[in-house]
């Protein structure tokens, strides 16, 4: 099946047009929502959380669709610690431990990984969206959250996402 528009998309992954980011935070889904607010209040003032200030106790109905990257930075590279079980199986693979590369070649790598900078250059919260085909399924709308984690030096050292892939789910 080729995109509604025929625009080329990397392996694995294909995108009607460009993953949107949104640093405005215009998110939709209620989950999305009571994620950024929980991560607010993990915020140290002036500074941002640590993966110690995430209690996954407390994220009980996001753990599913939770999932963990490592930000690696000699070299710059993004590795994803944990995957949600529903993520694993609407994706039909578990990516638990592997590179980008890993999962979606060179050219997908690229441009999730273009996302993925997105929070750790701003050291903010970023909001991602597109029209998109995932495995062999029919085309879907995905909403996505990226928040930047530091270690105690300040640096993001991991990003704490969620995804959600239809507004049904």
């Amino acid at each position: 099946m080729t995109p509604p528009d025929d625009t080329e998309a990397p392996a694995g992954q294909a995108a009607k047009g460009p993953i949107g980011v949104d640093f405005e935070l215009a998110l939709e889904h209620p989950s999305l929502v009571e994620l950024l607010g929980y991560w607010w209040e993990k915020c140290p003032p002036g500074a941002l959380p640590s993966r110690d200030d995430i209690d996954p106790e407390q994220l009980v109905e996001h753990l599913r669709y939770l999932f963990m990257v490592d930000v690696e930075q000699a070299p710059f590279r993004f590795r994803y610690r944990l995957v949600g079980t529903a993520l694993t199986t609407f994706l039909e693979r578990d990516s638990t431990g592997k590179y980008l590369d890993e999962v979606y070649g060179p050219e997908g790598a690229a441009v999730v990984a273009e996302r993925l900078r997105a929070p750790v250059a701003a050291r903010a919260p970023v909001r991602i969206s597109a029209p998109v085909q995932f495995a062999r399924t029919d085309w879907r709308a995905f909403e996505g959250l990226l928040l930047p984690l530091a270690d105690a030096d300040g640096s993001i050292n991991m990003i704490l996402g969620e995804l959600r892939i239809g507004m049904h789910d």
